[in-house]
C-alpha cells in the first residue's frame, strides 16, 4: 500500500507541477532502497532481467517523457543495484585510473541544473548525455587536480596533529 500512495503521489504532484513533487520522488526512492533492503534475500539480481530493463528505459527516453518518468521509477532501482553489484570487470575498471566517483557526485546536480537553465525543454536523451560528459569531465580533473593530492596529505596531516599533541 505505501508503494501505491508513494506512486500516486509523485505522479499527482507532477501532473501539477508541485514544488513538494522532488520531495516525493526522493521519498519514493528511499521506500524502494529500504524495500530491496529487506527483502534483499528474496530479490534476484540478474543480467537477463537488468539489461533488457536498461534497453527499455533508454528507448523509453527517446519515445515519451512521461513513458520514461514511468519506466524511470520503477526500473531505475533495480538497474542501479544490479550494476552495484555486477561481478565484471568492465565496472571494476571504473576506476582504474582514478576514483572519480566523489566527483560525479559532487558535480552532476549542479551541471544537470546548468544544463536545465541554459538549455528549456532539453530533452531527456540530452539532459543525459551532456551532463554525464560534463560530470564525467569535471569528476577526472576534480580527481587529478585535488582530490588525489589531498589524499596524500591524509597520512602527513594525522602524523602532524600528533606530533602537537592533538588526538
Amino acid at each position: 500500500m505505501p508503494f501505491l500512495f508513494f506512486l500516486a503521489s509523485i505522479f499527482y504532484t507532477r501532473q501539477t507541477n508541485s514544488p513538494i513533487a522532488p520531495l516525493f520522488m526522493l521519498g519514493y526512492m528511499f521506500f524502494i532502497g529500504s524495500v530491496f533492503y529487506l527483502w534483499k534475500d528474496k530479490i534476484l539480481l540478474n543480467k537477463h532481467i537488468a539489461l533488457p530493463a536498461l534497453v527499455v528505459l533508454v528507448a523509453a527516453a527517446n519515445i515519451d517523457k512521461t513513458i520514461f518518468f514511468v519506466l524511470y521509477i520503477l526500473l531505475l532501482p533495480y538497474i542501479v543495484l544490479y550494476f552495484a553489484y555486477f561481478p565484471s570487470r568492465l565496472v571494476r575498471n571504473y576506476n582504474r585510473f582514478g576514483d572519480y566517483s566523489y566527483g560525479v557526485y559532487i558535480y552532476a546536480f549542479p551541471v544537470q541544473q546548468c544544463l536545465a537553465f541554459m538549455m528549456p525543454g532539453i530533452s531527456v536523451r540530452n539532459m543525459i548525455f551532456f551532463s554525464l560528459s560534463i560530470t564525467l569531465v569535471l569528476a577526472i580533473a576534480s580527481w587529478n587536480l585535488v582530490e588525489r593530492h589531498a589524499l596524500l596529505l591524509k597520512g602527513k596531516s594525522l602524523k602532524y596533529l600528533g606530533s602537537i599533541g592533538v588526538r
